[in-house]
């Protein structure tokens, strides 16, 4: 890892050098694998980007305590103690347990990475060593919830961004989540939360989609402090995503 002395005041992407070592062992073409990382750090090379551009692969070790300021202390147990020391055959059936999840006995130690990468990233912007950064890693975060893997994701690595950045010195968060499905995992966290403006543009189809939330619909803005907090728009036409993003 770059000391603070060796950082450039530029434009820093960040990657998790050990997300190959997570990936789907009982379907072999899973489209979340590591080719996704590789194929895009490729195209930023190839394009030129990254030799203007901060390019890191080493963070600091995560405080598995910082876990516990997004997630319940059951959830974070449950992947740190038991999940880390599974065999392949326990942990595809601990997998059961959730919605679309799978681990090898590596993926919390990415997972884990992963968020390292997020966190140092955003108190690195906070306290003004950069003035912006990227993180392509890997497992995805927004599924993750208060107390749950979802959706290929084990750890919601947006809110510990956020969390990291509060940690810092950071009073307001504004989360932009563009995704064909909706956050369901970061809306959850932050959804009494008005520290946090959560933004969500997803495609729902009245529900038929994934992850079949009513959650996921215009009219969940939050309760409590976090009232108006979360906005969701929902698209129920596919072409209008396609329209939206592009």
């Amino acid at each position: 890892m770059l000391s603070d002395g060796a950082l450039q005041y530029k434009t820093t992407i960040g990657f998790n050098k050990d997300q190959h070592l997570h990936k789907n062992t009982t379907c072999l073409e899973h489209p979340e694998c590591p080719n996704r990382i590789e194929e895009c750090r490729a195209i930023l090379h190839d394009s030129g980007l990254l030799h203007v551009c901060q390019d890191l692969e080493d963070f600091p070790a995560l405080d598995d305590l910082d876990l516990r300021q997004s997630h319940s202390e059951g959830h974070v147990n449950k992947l740190l103690k038991e999940a880390i020391s599974m065999n392949q055959e326990a942990l595809n059936r601990l997998c059961e347990d959730y919605d679309s999840v799978f681990m090898t006995p590596h993926s919390v130690e990415v997972a884990k990475s992963a968020v390292s990468c997020c966190r140092w990233l955003a108190e690195s912007i906070v306290e003004e060593k950069i003035p912006n950064g990227f993180a392509l890693v890997r497992p995805p975060g927004h599924h993750a919830g208060l107390s749950s893997a979802c959706g290929f994701c084990l750890f919601n690595n947006a809110a510990q961004a956020a969390e990291a950045a509060f940690n810092f010195g950071a009073d307001r968060i504004l989360i932009v989540d563009l995704d064909v499905h909706h956050g369901n995992g970061t809306q959850q966290i932050f959804y009494e939360d008005n520290r946090v403006l959560y933004f969500s543009v997803h495609r729902y189809q009245a529900g038929n989609f994934w992850p079949h939330l009513r959650e996921s619909d215009f009219d969940h803005i939050g309760i409590h402090e976090g009232t108006g907090y979360n906005v969701n728009v929902p698209l129920n036409e596919v072409h209008l995503f396609f329209f939206f993003l592009f």
